[in-house]
């Protein structure tokens, strides 16, 4: 565990461009996804998804792409029991049992949808350079990179979304704006494929308008007018928004 630690403690002191270029990213990802497995050792999960936080602070788009893409085999199974490293982030937020952990897994998640976010934004800017009429009707449709696109996918597969509000009562005020953050940096341009997904995000959204954090509120307000503009659902989804 020393080395885990000095490994996440090295990458937390990149300093430039030029000395995160350095780090042997296709082999450091996958090895740190692999200790968020640990789960008889809390401390290795902690450290692990610290690391990868550091990781996509200095070197965004590399590591996120190898985080969406490794795939850790559980209890020493064959690829069939498999899981995406973001199933396994995800499921540190399904208990609240190791308060440190889930908070580091909020981070992370949060710089992973950062980057989902600027990529629809730059998609944006895009088109209203080219002077396209209507931009924002037009944004949802509109093709991101393949990366980016397959990281917001992963996300909301590993079921990102659920995880990130089912406990934010727990949590102290900044890391709840961050979790709601997170849901409505992934709410842009919500796939279609993902609508069976909403039935159980709406009333978790609908939570948030009990808070007494305004700035809470207002990210809920800013999610719900994300899916809408989207049109990922139908009428009787938004009723029950209602």
């Amino acid at each position: 565990m020393s080395a885990l630690a000095e490994c996440c403690e090295a990458i937390s002191m990149l300093a430039s461009d030029e000395q995160a270029q350095t780090v042997p990213t296709r082999e450091l990802v996958p090895s740190l996804c692999r200790f968020l497995a640990y789960e008889h050792s809390p401390d290795m999960m902690l450290l692990s998804t610290r690391a990868l936080t550091h990781m996509v602070e200095v070197l965004p788009q590399p590591t996120s792409n190898l985080i969406s893409s490794v795939r850790i085999s559980a209890r020493g199974g064959g690829d069939d029991s498999a899981m995406s490293a973001l199933s396994l982030v995800v499921q540190h937020l399904l208990s609240v049992e190791f308060i440190d952990l889930a908070e580091q897994t909020i981070t992370l998640l949060q710089k992973l949808s950062d980057i989902v976010a600027q990529a629809h934004e730059r998609s944006g800017l895009l088109l209203a350079a080219l002077h396209l009429p209507d931009p924002g009707s037009i944004l949802p449709d509109m093709p991101i990179s393949g990366a980016v696109s397959r990281l917001q996918s992963e996300l909301l597969e590993a079921g990102a979304l659920g995880a990130v509000l089912s406990y934010i009562d727990f949590f102290p005020t900044p890391v709840q704006r961050m979790a709601a953050s997170i849901v409505a940096n992934l709410s842009i341009a919500f796939p279609a494929r993902h609508t069976r997904l909403l039935p159980d995000l709406i009333p978790l959204l609908g939570n948030l308008f009990q808070s007494q954090d305004i700035a809470l509120v207002e990210t809920a307000a800013v999610t719900i007018t994300r899916l809408t503009d989207a049109k990922p659902f139908g009428d009787e989804t938004v009723t029950r928004l209602c």
